[in-house]
């Protein structure tokens, strides 16, 4: 794979597929959702007006950049704090080449969740797409191969959704930006991990962090720390 930051301007459809290389489906029904993204925009705050002059390379790839780390086992994946889609509903679509993944995109924002749905619905993915309205916290006790989220809370918040969300086994898959290092370290404090970090394919400063075997750091009690 290609990296993203030596392209000039902003990344089109073409380029974006010359990084990652998706089927001509594929391609379409992540333009489609592109178009969706842009129209609604103008009427509710799903992203920055401003990022929409790059969504190829700030959205798009951002959030698909994602889909190589899950790993082939995986059937079912949560994302958490989805917003305008990303990266959960951008996974979405590109699973269905893989046709076996199910994703459930958990949002707060009722508004934001009827996007989610009617975008789902638009690019052929209601089937494979489900929308939770609510906080992560707030969500039964599942048993996710896998969870991402971006742009959402701390790391150490973050494996606390994952420890109520993620089976045992499972992984968590973090898009984070320049204080990813920082944050693992405060992190470690409460939990113990197995962290491997990638570098961003859209953006210099940015990480993907792949968490497994995470469980929380016990005192001298033998409670778990907050």
């Amino acid at each position: 794979m290609a990296e993203a930051h030596g392209v000039e301007g902003p990344l089109t459809p073409e380029g974006f597929a010359g990084i990652l290389p998706v089927s001509r489906e594929t391609l379409a029904r992540l333009s489609l959702f592109v178009e969706l993204l842009r129209a609604k925009n103008e009427v509710m705050n799903l992203v920055s007006p401003a990022s929409l002059g790059d969504v190829w390379r700030r959205h798009i790839l951002d959030s698909a950049q994602v889909y190589p780390l899950i790993p082939k086992s995986a059937r079912n994946l949560c994302d958490v704090g989805s917003g305008g889609g990303f990266p959960g509903l951008v996974l979405a679509a590109m699973a269905v080449e893989r046709g076996d993944i199910h994703v459930t995109l958990i949002e707060s924002i009722g508004k934001k969740c009827e996007f989610l749905r009617e975008a789902a619905s638009a690019m052929g993915l209601a089937e494979r797409v489900r929308v939770a309205h609510g906080r992560a916290e707030d969500q039964p006790k599942a048993a996710f191969d896998v969870m991402t989220a971006r742009a959402v809370a701390p790391v150490e918040m973050l494996l606390g959704y994952g420890a109520h969300l993620v089976r045992k086994g499972g992984c968590v898959l973090l898009l984070k930006g320049a204080k990813a290092q920082d944050e693992l370290t405060a992190a470690r404090r409460s939990w113990k991990m197995s962290v491997t970090s990638v570098a961003s394919l859209s953006d210099p400063s940015g990480t993907l962090l792949i968490v497994k075997d995470f469980s929380r750091v016990t005192r001298n009690d033998g409670r778990a720390k907050k």
